[in-house]
């Protein structure tokens, strides 16, 4: 049977220190990546990772030369948490990453020895911190600083954890297992990769009790099996308390590995006497590194042509979050570009929370607007929350707050004349939605009157606003459907020349109804305050519109 030491205590306590620094790692690789907020490296990512067959060979390729499908996967985490990489490339780096880390029991087998990256954690987190006295002074190297620092405190806390289980590991005698079904060989692989954050690992573990025949090969595969799905541990704990995508992205990994697993669990290994007779390989070594590169790599190409629609399913999880742009607040505003970029991205959350308002608030057609696919995105999102039109002209000042209160933070004296000049608009834009929110709130009783009046002028001048109203919100947010970024300004241009049209059309519209006695004094206010606040409404949200379509984080 197999031996539990005595001190599993002392190993609970080291485990939990090793989560602590992982964890903490993971957060200051995070931050670091956004307060970079690297351009070219995120077009760099998305373009060599925009197909299925890239994103899988990027995944694969980079796991090779790290020799740790853990700290990809965490890496690719970290990314998509910090909106460098899309969901669809992260996946299929993930997917890749599986493949590549077969090629370390490929260099067991062949040569030997284990490539070991502990060696670089402290020279890691001692260049991390030391690049942290510049942050004053150089920003960016302070950002670099602190995602070196998180990946040496990634390595550190794995490093801990491993070493806190180590005593357990060399009590698991492989030997002792003799006897026992595939079952228990797959559980005890499942378990070890667990405890040790490590597939490779386990993999050298059943590679040395293979060589020692103190294990069959068939047990060994099943030992291999299981650590595959064991290894997906190590992104369920970095994804603990983290964003939509942190979960999104482990939940694939433990998908795609559950799938594969059980697929050469039940269906490959009982044909591996077979697969072995038809094989030129007689070192059972080799036949099982080769076993565990065949099953991942079916499983790779059995799930390519279905990583869209994986995706998409896998995307549709976790979705339920809180007013994206109060999310604002755990952002960093001491780096001028990282926070220009997130203020960007609440006005997408913020410009979503608005069109649902307008919506509901003038009662038009769910599909009046025709949005980019990013601008989709984030309706989805807001639509996930059932809100009344109330709840949603709340939101939309709550984000007006978070992006002016987090404007705040913004170190002012480190921004160029250019940063302060798009602040400014960007500020300029969220007061844009929330003013145009509430002068709609305003006129909603008004409207409503104009609807149900007894005189058919004013019905129409009811239609003809709400016609109004619907066409231009469809022609704003469908912007970039409609046109190149050369023409948006001229159609901006177009809206407001509208504007002002339909203002001086319902103008005279009003006075026609004054002159023939149509209506009386009191409804005559209500149509001079819908004219108006219709005008003013669209007017300020068409003027800082100019600034804001022009953005790349938007488009």
């Amino acid at each position: 049977m197999l031996s539990i030491p005595d001190n599993s205590g002392h190993i609970f306590l080291l485990s939990a220190i090793g989560l602590a620094l992982f964890l903490f790692g993971m957060q200051r690789l995070e931050v670091g990546l956004r307060a970079l907020g690297l351009r070219t490296l995120q077009l760099w990512l998305t373009r060599a990772t925009g197909s299925a067959f890239s994103s899988v060979i990027t995944g694969t390729a980079v796991t090779a030369l790290l020799q740790s499908s853990s700290l990809v996967s965490l890496l690719v985490l970290a990314f998509a948490s910090a909106e460098i990489l899309p969901l669809y490339n992260a996946v299929g780096i993930i997917i890749g990453a599986n493949l590549g880390t077969t090629f370390t029991g490929w260099m067991v087998a062949t040569i030997g020895f284990k490539l070991s990256m502990s060696t670089l954690t402290l020279p890691l987190m001692g260049a991390g911190a030391f690049m942290q006295w510049w942050s004053d002074r150089a920003p960016r190297i302070g950002a670099f600083g602190w995602l070196i620092f998180g990946i040496g405190m990634i390595l550190f806390g794995l490093d801990v954890m491993r070493d806190a289980t180590e005593q357990l590991t060399a009590e698991l005698n492989m030997g002792a297992l003799k006897g026992y079904g595939i079952a228990v060989y797959f559980l005890v692989g499942l378990l070890v990769a667990a405890l040790i954050q490590s597939s490779s690992a386990t993999m050298m573990l059943t590679l040395m009790a293979l060589n020692s025949d103190l294990i069959t090969l068939t047990a060994g595969a099943a030992i291999v099996i299981g650590a595959n799905l064991g290894t997906t541990s190590t992104v369920v704990l970095a994804s603990i308390g983290g964003s939509a995508v942190k979960r999104q992205l482990a939940l694939a990994h433990f998908a795609f590995n559950t799938c594969v697993d059980i697929a050469a669990l039940f269906v490959l290994l009982p044909l591996l006497p077979v697969m072995i007779h038809y094989v030129e390989i007689e070192d059972p070594l080799f036949l099982l590194v080769a076993f565990h590169s065949f099953f991942n790599l079916l499983g790779v190409l059995a799930f390519m042509p279905f990583l869209h629609p994986f995706t998409r399913w896998v995307g549709g999880r976790f979705k339920h979050q809180p007013n994206a742009a109060l999310q604002l607040l755990s952002q960093p505003a001491n780096v001028p570009d990282a926070a220009i970029v997130a203020i960007d991205r609440a006005l997408l959350a913020l410009a979503a929370e608005f069109a649902l308002f307008a919506l509901h608030a003038l009662r038009l057609p769910s599909d009046t607007l025709k949005p980019t696919p990013r601008m989709q995105d984030a309706i989805d999102l807001a639509l996930l929350e059932r809100l009344d039109v109330d709840q949603r002209y709340r939101h939309v000042k709550s984000a007006e707050s978070a992006i002016f209160g987090f404007s705040l933070n913004i170190t002012q004296d480190q921004l160029s004349v250019e940063q302060r000049e798009r602040l400014q608009a960007q500020l300029q834009l969220a007061r844009a939605f929330a003013y145009s929110g509430k002068t709609l709130k305003d006129i909603r009783a008004d409207m409503n009157e104009m609807e149900s009046s007894p005189h058919k002028s004013v019905r129409d001048l009811y239609k003809r606003h709400r016609t109004y109203l619907q066409q231009t919100l469809a022609s704003l947010y469908g912007l970039y459907e409609s046109s190149s970024a050369e023409l948006r300004p001229e159609e901006l241009e177009t809206l407001e020349r509208g504007n002002e049209g339909h203002f001086n059309e319902t103008s005279a519209l009003v006075s026609e109804l004054i002159v023939t006695g149509t209506i009386t004094g009191e409804e005559l206010s209500t149509l001079l305050n819908v004219n108006r606040d219709v005008h003013h409404a669209i007017k300020g949200l068409l003027r800082a519109s100019h600034h804001w379509w022009l953005s790349p984080e938007i488009s």
